[in-house]
C-alpha cells in the first residue's frame, strides 16, 4: 500500500492515521471504514465519500466539518441532522434540502423542539415498517442513503464510473441508470492514426480539422462506457502548450484520455495476497507465509511482499 505514519490501517494512499479499514485516500483519520477521501481529520465515521473535518459520519457524501451528519449529500457544519441535501449550518434537522443556518426542520418546516422529536420519531418508525421501493424492488429502510433511482445523474455519468467502471450490460443487471451517449452529428476530418508524431510536424491547420477519436475507433462500444465524444477539435491555446513543451498532438479525446489517467492509479478495492517472496530471509526460509490485503490484484505483473520481506530485500 501507500502511506506513511499510520496504525492499523487497511487501504490505499492513507497517512497519518490509525484504526482505518477498507478506506482509500485518507489523511489524519481515526477509526474509520469504508471511507472515500477523508482527507481533513475525520473521525468515528463509515461508509462515506469525501466528508472531511468532522466526526460521526455514516452513509453521506460531500459533507465537511460536521458532527453526527447521516444518510446526507453535500453540506457544511452541520450537526445532529438526517436526510439532508446541500445545507449548511443545519442543526437537529431531517428529510429536508438546502438549508442554511437552520433548527428542528422536517421537510423544511420550522418547527418547535418538542414537536421536531416527536415528528422524527414517528417518521423513523414509518420508514421502518414502510420502507420505500423501487422499480428493480430494492427496498431503503430508514437508516440507507437516498435511493438510487433519485439520482439525477446515471452510473456513466458520475466519478464512480472512473473509480469502480462497469459495463452498459452490468448495469442493466443491476438496474443502475446508465446514459447512452448522444449523437452530436460530428463529421471526423482526420482520423487520429493520421496525426504526425511530433509536435514539429504540426501546422495550424490542425485548428481547423474534427479528429476521430483513438478510443471509439478502436471499440465503439467500450468508448461508450466512459462518455467518448467520438471525435475532437485541438484549441489554439492547446496547441500552443503541446509546442511549448514538445508534445505529440493527443490521439483521444478529452473524456477518453481523462478516463484513461484514472486508471493508471490502483483501483479502489483490495485483494487477499499472499506474499511472494520465496528467498531466505532471517524470517523464513523458502516461500513466506504471510497473508495480507493490498490494492494490486491477482492478475497483475507487479511482485508484491509482506512488510517485512520488502524490509530485508531493500536494506
Amino acid at each position: 500500500m501507500v502511506g506513511d505514519h499510520n496504525l492499523n490501517v487497511s487501504g490505499d494512499s492513507i497517512y497519518n492515521a490509525k484504526n482505518t479499514h477498507f478506506s482509500f485516500f485518507v489523511e489524519g483519520g481515526e477509526n474509520l471504514k469504508y471511507t472515500f477521501k477523508a482527507i481533513k481529520g475525520q473521525k468515528d465515521t463509515v461508509d462515506t465519500f469525501g466528508v472531511n473535518g468532522g466526526e460521526l459520519g455514516y452513509e453521506s457524501n460531500n459533507v465537511d466539518f460536521s458532527s453526527k451528519v447521516l444518510f446526507s449529500l453535500n453540506g457544511e457544519n452541520n450537526r445532529n441532522t438526517e436526510y439532508l441535501i446541500d445545507s449548511f449550518g443545519a442543526e437537529n434537522c431531517f428529510g429536508s434540502i438546502s438549508l442554511n443556518h437552520k433548527k428542528y426542520c422536517i421537510l423544511n418546516k420550522q418547527y418547535d423542539e418538542k414537536t421536531y422529536e416527536e415528528l422524527r420519531e414517528k417518521i423513523v418508525a414509518q420508514m421502518k415498517e414502510q420502507p420505500y421501493s423501487d422499480k428493480a424492488g430494492r427496498k431503503y429502510f430508514y437508516g440507507e442513503f437516498f435511493p438510487l433511482e433519485l439520482s439525477p445523474f446515471a452510473y456513466n455519468e458520475t466519478i464512480a464510473q472512473e473509480f469502480a467502471p462497469i459495463t452498459a450490460k452490468r448495469a442493466k443487471e443491476l438496474d443502475y441508470p446508465w446514459q447512452e451517449p448522444a449523437d452530436k452529428g460530428y463529421k471526423p476530418t482526420k482520423r487520429w492514426d493520421e496525426l504526425p508524431d511530433t509536435i514539429l510536424e504540426v501546422d495550424d491547420s490542425i485548428l481547423q480539422e474534427t479528429i476521430l477519436c483513438e478510443a471509439w475507433d478502436k471499440d465503439k462500444e467500450k468508448a461508450k462506457e466512459h462518455q467518448c465524444s467520438m471525435a475532437f477539435k485541438i484549441t489554439k491555446d492547446e496547441l500552443a502548450v503541446y509546442r511549448k513543451f514538445n508534445l505529440p498532438l493527443p490521439r483521444k479525446c478529452p473524456n477518453s484520455r481523462n478516463f484513461d489517467k484514472f486508471q493508471l492509479r490502483n483501483p479502489v478495492n483490495l485483494w487477499h495476497r499472499q506474499c511472494m517472496c520465496d528467498k531466505t530471509h532471517a524470517t523464513h526460509a523458502g516461500k513466506c507465509t504471510n497473508e495480507f490485503e493490498t490494492s494490486y490484484s491477482p492478475e497483475r505483473k507487479e511482485i508484491v511482499y509482506c512488510e517485512q520481506c520488502y524490509q530485508s530485500e531493500v536494506v
